[in-house]
């Protein structure tokens, strides 16, 4: 269970958890074709308190023993009893702890026999069915587990690799890629969303063009591209063609599984998209109750630009929020129905334990 996020106790434990930024008062809006258009502007420096967008925040210091030491964490998952970490540079990718941080166990192993994994870049959870999902791109199969880490069965028959999975109901949607063709600049994919149902058959399965450009480092992993907030399922990608670089359209997957302009974010500034780096990318674009939170890069620095739908105003905070303990700041790790999470990395000693803690909030 989330604790209301008191003040007091808010200031007593977290200290001080804010961040430095430039504030719009009165924000560009404009529409476009009946679609939401937000300019990002980052000057105007103020502040903004983070408790002014926290509803609740739960953190957990994973206990480092010989078998729970965490090097990267590549995804999370927290229930209402557990924590899932994925590291990817653990023979054992997969570490299962309780919500005090005690260690429980390893789920899954590296291998080729049912039930073993090459490589996971996405992990889901199903909470009715208290079951966890994980993608495995390179053998081109999803591995479901339970709870407890015992191996329930795989889902197979994908056309392409099976990169990112996120759960809605008895269903999942999975992003789907395969490379097709080298350019000048980069390479061109074929990505699919699938939707896949109860009994595991295709329920829909759309196809979009993906231009991966050199220096781009897109990974298949955080930021979550698709995800929900009530009952919407959004997409967002930061390469999905037509062949605009600077790609600022967040969509709406409708019924029909068809993807639909719900708001643009464009940049105010002049950019060089000649450049070997490009000046301007947004990397992620999250959806709150309140807020479009976006996280961007601008001149090789990273920013994020929140929009609060409720008052019209918008903060541009560079480099994400402050944390006492953070030795620098953090940008959020999106995930569905408006929380996310952050990864304070400590430094080791005699006194501090190593493995990260996991801030996770849930955002007004």
């Amino acid at each position: 269970m989330y604790l209301p996020l008191k003040p007091s106790v808010f200031l007593v434990i977290y200290s001080v958890f804010f961040g430095i930024g430039c504030e719009q008062k009165a924000p560009s809006h404009v529409e476009n074709n009946g679609v939401p258009i937000f300019f990002i502007n980052h000057h105007d420096v103020s502040q903004l308190s983070f408790e002014e967008i926290a509803e609740e925040v739960v953190s957990i210091q994973p206990e480092m023993t010989a078998n729970s030491m965490i090097r990267h964490v590549a995804d999370a998952i927290l229930t209402d009893q557990y924590l899932y970490i994925l590291d990817l540079n653990q023979h054992h990718p997969v570490l299962q702890f309780d919500r005090k941080g005690n260690f429980i166990r390893h789920i899954g192993i590296t291998g080729e026999g049912p039930g073993e994994f090459g490589t996971i870049t996405s992990m889901a959870h199903d909470a009715a069915l208290q079951q966890l999902y994980f993608c495995d791109p390179f053998r081109k199969k999803v591995l479901v587990y339970s709870e407890e880490g015992d191996y329930l069965e795989e889902i197979t028959g994908f056309e392409s690799m099976p990169a990112s999975i996120f759960r809605t109901g008895s269903k999942s949607w999975i992003l789907e890629g395969n490379f097709v063709d080298r350019t000048d600049d980069g390479f061109i994919a074929d990505h699919f969303i699938t939707l896949i149902g109860e009994d595991h058959e295709p329920l829909a399965r759309k196809k979009h063009t993906i231009h991966l450009k050199n220096g781009l480092q897109l990974v298949y992993r955080n930021p979550n591209f698709i995800f929900q907030q009530d009952t919407v399922v959004y997409f967002f990608i930061p390469t999905l063609l037509p062949e605009v670089f600077r790609r600022d359209t967040l969509y709406q997957i409708t019924e029909d599984h068809d993807l639909k302009p719900v708001a643009k974010f464009p940049f105010q500034e002049q950019t060089d998209d000649t450049s070997d780096w490009v000046d301007f990318g947004i990397r992620d674009i999250q959806v709150t109750p309140t807020f479009f939170m976006i996280h961007y890069t601008y001149k090789k620095n990273t920013y994020l630009f929140l929009y609060n739908k409720d008052t019209e105003e918008g903060s541009t905070l560079r480099e994400g929020f402050k944390h006492a303990s953070f030795q620098d700041n953090q940008m959020p790790i999106s995930k569905s129905n408006g929380k996310s999470y952050f990864v304070n990395v400590g430094s080791a000693s005699a006194n501090e334990e190593p493995n990260p803690t996991i801030h996770w909030v849930k955002w007004k």
